[in-house]
Formats: C-alpha cells, structure tokens, sequence
C-alpha cells in the first residue's frame, strides 16, 4: 500500500504513507475527502502510465521477434532451397556414375567376348599349383597315366563289378550292401 500511497501522494491525490499510519479520521477527511476512491483513482492513474511507458517497449519486442521470425523463415526457405538443389546434384552425380560404371562394364564385356578364351580349370586336385607348374603337372601325369595302368584300373572296377553280382546272386533275397561288405572285405566301400 505504501507504494500506490508514495505515488498517489507525488500527484497530491492521497496522503503520504506516514499521514496515514499517524493521522485520525477526520484529519483525513478534511485533507483528502472520499479518500477511498482517491487510492482508487491513484491506482487507475499508474496503470495508464506504465501502460503508456511500456508500450514502445512491447512494441519494439514484437517488431523485433517479427524481423528474427521472417529472418527465420527466410533463411529456412534459402535452406531448404540449397538442400534441394544439392539433393538433384548429388542424384545427377549418381546418375553419370552408374551410366558411367555400366559403359565401363558393357565395354570390359565386349573386349572379354572379343579376347582369347580362358584356359579350363584343371581338376580339383590340382588347384593348389602354381600357373609355372600347371604345365609340368599336366606332362607328369601324361606319362604316369601310361596304357597298362589303365587296364590295371579297369579290371579292378570290372573285377568289383563281377564279384558283386556274384554275391548278389550267391546271398539271399534279403541282400544289402552291408552284408556284402561284410562276407567280401575286399570290395570298396
């Protein structure tokens, strides 16, 4: 109350804060008659003039927050317009390079279809050679794979052949291979 009092008392409309701790009834109302609503008219009074004081204020506020919001959106616009523009770059860029990368690979094709074909594997056995030894490996096995090794061969698996339909014929209608190998050790398995 003192403060609406200070103010009320500097445009002389109510008493000062000690006339009114200190002063009785009738000194008020001599002083300052309808003293009630002169703290009211007091009170309506500052609210206008800090109303007044405090409108630049406010509106400058708002002005600015409404430049740093346009400027916001200004800048999110030209943003979003490089992204754009970088996104359809970096597409283009993608789009050469894979045209790039299938003329590269129809062009590796052409001269493969155009070159020399490619030697057959050796079998598997001779895959741990070198490409130096794959010639001398092919010559060694020429001459251990000479004629008489391979009737040797031959008989063998002919040989397996003919004991196995002998057993066949021998064993009983319940013949498995199982029991074959078991009454001829011999016979691979």
């Amino acid at each position: 109350m003192w403060p609406l009092s200070l103010w009320g008392h500097a445009i002389q409309l109510t008493p000062s804060w000690h006339q009114l701790m200190h002063r009785d009834h009738i000194w008020m109302h001599q002083h300052y008659p309808l003293v009630g609503l002169r703290y009211l008219g007091a009170f309506a009074l500052l609210f206008v003039v800090l109303a007044a004081v405090a409108t630049p204020f406010v509106l400058q506020a708002s002005k600015q927050r409404a430049e740093q919001q346009r400027l916001a959106a200004e800048q999110a616009t030209e943003l979003d317009r490089q992204a754009r523009e970088r996104a359809a770059r970096e597409e283009q860029q993608a789009h050469e390079l894979a045209a790039e990368q299938a003329r590269e690979a129809r062009l590796a094709h052409e001269r493969w279809l155009a070159g020399q074909p490619p030697p057959l594997p050796m079998p598997g056995r001779y895959t741990h050679l070198l490409p130096g030894e794959i010639e001398q490996a092919g010559k060694r096995f020429a001459a251990h794979w000479t004629l008489e090794k391979r009737s040797k061969v031959q008989s063998r698996v002919l040989g397996a052949k003919r004991t196995t339909e002998n057993c066949a014929q021998a064993c009983s209608k319940s013949w498995t291979p199982r029991k074959m190998w078991q009454a001829h050790p011999e016979l691979p398995a």
